[in-house]
């Protein structure tokens, strides 16, 4: 091998819950994977003589490849510092046959990287010609298959909890936290609550949100993200990293959730290979809504005029701001 290191993958995400029981399957558990990585490695004379690190993602699912753990493993291959990467299945490394395929066929190859797949009686140093391909792309095929039936199945499913009002987001909303007795409903979180009634407070007199987002950074109040992280270390932004200030998107996107006002609201929007698109947004008339779910942080009135006094004004074709003289000449004063 190019390099004496054998890195195991290690994955588990949702897709792995028995949904009869709502517990992981003990077979694709963490500490199941591992157990038999191990175990691989040391009834293989070659391998057990190489120095072994370990990359795991829990909680992530194979149809996306932007996963940490993935990621640092082929950071650490293009260094040159791994010469074999094991898994339980095809399926650990991704449920997308094509870009699975993709890794198995040409990047591995190509950065020198022998894959042994256990389950799957897989060993790319054994494979030759194209019947060995030939079988990994369509084990790779009923992998995505899987995927997409279960992921299809998951959603319908947490489309009937949505409709009775459970909360089923992974985190819960900037300014609530989950309640202790029951994770699919929010409380309020005094401390960024605060800051949430704030920011509606300064949007219905009248400031901008510009002026919102200035001085929510010159007074040190630490972003959503930051926030999140402070209370929860397994908190990730989808971005990466940690946003050290705030932005006006942030700050309409706290404006304009309902949840605010009470309101548990799913189905914005959809992540899901079923859609072949990484998100779609849906359609108002799509979304699942159920009011009086928790307690609201601001008043419908306060809701609906922060909202209002924060629409971007409108300007003509010359890019000047009209909002002034249209208020003039209808007699109306400055807000």
């Amino acid at each position: 091998m190019k390099a004496d290191v054998v890195a195991k993958y290690i994955r588990l995400s949702d897709e792995d819950v028995d949904t009869g029981r709502g517990v992981k399957q003990e077979s694709d558990s963490v500490v199941s994977q591992r157990r038999l990585l191990d175990g691989f490695i040391e009834g293989d004379a070659e391998l057990r003589k190489c120095r072994i690190i370990e990359f795991c993602d829990d909680g992530f699912s194979g149809t996306d490849f932007r996963r940490p753990g993935f990621a640092g493993m082929m950071e650490a291959v293009k260094r040159g510092e791994v010469g074999c990467i094991i898994v339980k299945d095809f399926s650990r490394l991704g449920r997308d046959y094509i870009e699975v395929g993709s890794y198995l066929e040409q990047i591995f190859p190509l950065m020198e990287v022998r894959c042994i797949s256990v389950n799957d009686r897989y060993d790319s140093e054994g494979v030759l010609g194209t019947a060995g391909g030939l079988n990994v792309a369509f084990k790779n095929l009923i992998n995505m298959l899987y995927s997409r039936d279960l992921s299809k199945k998951i959603r319908s499913a947490q489309m009937a909890r949505a409709r009775k009002g459970e909360y089923l987001g992974g985190f819960a909303r900037y300014g609530y936290e989950k309640s202790l007795e029951d994770k699919h409903r929010l409380v309020v979180d005094p401390e960024a609550a605060e800051v949430v009634r704030k920011i509606f407070t300064m949007a219905a007199e009248g400031i901008t949100i510009s002026g919102i987002v200035r001085y929510l950074n010159d007074n040190g109040v630490l972003t959503c993200v930051e926030y999140k992280q402070r209370k929860d270390s397994r908190y990730q932004h989808p971005g990466g990293g940690v946003k050290k200030l705030w932005g006006t998107q942030s700050v309409r996107s706290i404006l304009s959730d309902e949840t605010y006002i009470g309101k548990v609201v799913w189905n914005r929007s959809e992540k899901s290979i079923t859609t072949g698109k990484k998100m779609l947004w849906h359609d108002r008339s799509e979304w699942v809504v159920v009011d009086g779910q928790h307690e609201p942080l601001v008043s419908e009135e306060l809701f609906a005029l922060a909202n209002e006094r924060a629409k971007p004004k409108k300007r003509d074709r010359s890019g000047v701001d009209m909002s002034g003289f249209k208020r003039a000449v209808h007699g109306e004063e400055e807000p």
